[in-house]
């Protein structure tokens, strides 16, 4: 191993500086960052199909700095109203972001709680509805469309809650952020929402961060805009055109994630400061749902027990180095360090990894923003609901034992843990020791995502990207809870959602199971660690 200096912060063997080193000059041959800068949608294909329309991240901090006085209103409204919580309603790239502000950033001063919505489940909808006072919340509706199965579902439900509570002025309690001309806005404006906010139409939802979907809720937190907008502008300034790769921090860092992957290192397996943990759910997303389609694909891992080891032929780990916090490099494992100048940036991280996620993309020649897997789950639970409605009984999904398509893992496979139910510690616990033990067994690569969240993150690379991930399913027994105006309820749909992904994984000819066994999902989890510890 060894610290080579053209890349300052990388350890890697000698084979994998070459394919790195290839990469860099990949981009360089190509004009890559000049032209992603150009937005030149030939950099990733022939079809400027959701790419020419795509690529207003790259300089949208200056027209969002200009509309700071909408978010300013968002504020306004919620002091004249004593607002002490905002739920967040969202999926994806409109409420993850969001989510690390909320973890990472927190409350300050005047600043409400946020809480972000993105689940099907009964139980976590009911445990979120029971620690609100509806006459001190204000619900931020945040979606390209408001069409989404999530978001429109759970409007309703808010929607007919807040009613109940406070009478004829509910609509007065929410925010729309959205498309112009989106069914949403039309909507809110009808109805008199508080506040209709448009966003740009050119930013695609995982690289939405630096736009009102990230803006406001950074906002009403108490946090102010403009410091994450400055430190987004900064990262940007850095990676301009005429700064050669292999000094570009987002163009390096996307070689390094891409000539990784084609040198068969791609699980990207991520550690970062305390402050900044829960940007790894958001980096999740943006690279797996952007690399992961064509058979090819960079697997983000993060949150792994601390008992797995990342010394595998198919691990690159990145790691994020706060001032002081540097610690001894782990033998064996190949590391790209990346420090940080001070107190951690959020806005100028974001922007890091969607230039890198971008030059990643045409690195691996794959088209980093669109999403088309996405799509065959949403159909296959389209007909489950369906079926539902009509009076039936939706098809049965046959449960097997995990072990079984365990025993298929070999090296440079990697293990994703499913789990549609509500998030909560135990479960999260349990998990952890499942994923402990899978290391343990099989040195492979874990990850654990939530349903329906990971659909809209993973669930692409799941089915679209390479024939690597095992995938096991666990399936909550919850009391259903009912939607307005639907035949169906919650629950309906949580079991709809993970029934129409395992069917969309099968048909993809994917390794999937969903696991047999008694018990709450973390008494499942446990008994399955247990079998494999032996």
């Amino acid at each position: 191993m060894s610290s080579i200096g053209w890349v300052p912060g990388l350890h890697a063997p000698e084979s994998l500086e070459r394919a790195i080193g290839d990469a860099l000059r990949s981009v360089e041959r190509a004009d890559a960052v000049s032209r992603l800068w150009s937005r030149d949608a030939t950099l990733w294909s022939d079809d400027p199909t959701e790419i020419s329309n795509r690529l207003g991240w790259l300089d949208t901090m200056g027209p969002m700095a200009e509309r700071l006085n909408e978010v300013a209103a968002v504020r306004d409204t919620l002091a004249r109203g004593h607002c002490r919580d905002v739920v967040l309603l969202g999926m994806g790239g409109s409420s993850l972001a969001a989510e690390v502000f909320a973890n990472a950033a927190g409350r300050v001063g005047e600043g409400a709680r946020l809480i972000v919505l993105d689940s099907s489940s009964p139980n976590r909808i009911r445990r979120v509805e029971s620690e609100l006072d509806f006459a001190r919340t204000h619900v931020l509706v945040a979606s390209k469309s408001g069409s989404t199965i999530e978001v429109a579902t759970l409007l309703a439900r808010f929607r007919q809650s807040m009613a109940e509570a406070v009478g004829g002025g509910w609509a007065g309690h929410f925010t729309a952020i959205t498309d112009s001309g989106s069914p949403l806005e039309n909507r809110a404006r009808e109805e008199g929402f508080a506040h209709v906010l448009t966003n740009p139409p050119d930013v695609g939802g995982r690289y939405s961060a630096m736009t009102l979907f990230g803006l406001v809720p950074w906002a009403v937190l108490g946090q102010d805009p403009r410091a994450l907008l400055s430190g987004a502008c900064a990262m940007a300034a850095a990676c301009r055109k005429e700064i050669p790769a292999a000094e570009n921090p987002g163009a390096l860092l996307g070689a390094v994630m891409g000539g990784a992957a084609l040198a068969g290192r791609d699980k990207l397996t991520l550690r970062f400061p305390r402050a900044l943990e829960s940007l790894g759910a958001w980096i999740e997303q943006l690279v797996a749902e952007s690399t992961g389609k064509d058979g090819r694909g960079i697997l983000p891992v993060t949150g792994e027990p601390p008992e797995s080891v990342a010394t595998g032929e198919d691990r690159m780990v990145v790691e994020l180095v706060a001032p002081g916090e540097e610690a001894p490099l782990a033998e064996g494992e190949t590391v790209f360090r990346i420090p940080l100048a001070g107190a951690c940036d959020i806005g100028g991280e974001m922007f890091r990894w969607e230039f890198a996620t971008a030059v990643a993309g045409f690195v691996l020649g794959v088209h980093p923003f669109d999403q088309p897997d996405v799509q065959a789950t949403k159909r296959a639970t389209g007909e489950i609901l369906r079926v539902i409605e009509s009076g039936e009984s939706p098809p049965s999904v046959e449960e097997s034992d995990a072990m079984d398509v365990l025993a298929t893992l070999t090296r440079g496979d990697a293990v994703a843990l499913t789990v549609f139910g509500d998030p909560v510690e135990p479960v999260e616990r349990a998990m952890a020791e499942l994923r402990a033990a899978i290391s343990a067994r099989w040195g492979v690569a874990t990850t654990l995502g939530f349903g329906p969240r990971f659909l809209h993150s993973t669930g692409q690379l799941h089915k679209g990207g390479p024939d690597s991930t095992v995938v096991v399913q666990f399936l909550a027994e919850e009391d259903n809870l009912p939607i307005p105006e639907k035949s169906w309820g919650f629950g309906d749909l949580l079991a709809a959602q993970a029934s129409g992904d395992l069917s969309a994984l099968r048909a993809a000819g994917r390794r999937a199971v969903r696991s047999a066994g008694s018990g709450c999902v973390a008494d499942q989890a446990r008994a399955l660690a247990e079998r494999i510890a032996g």
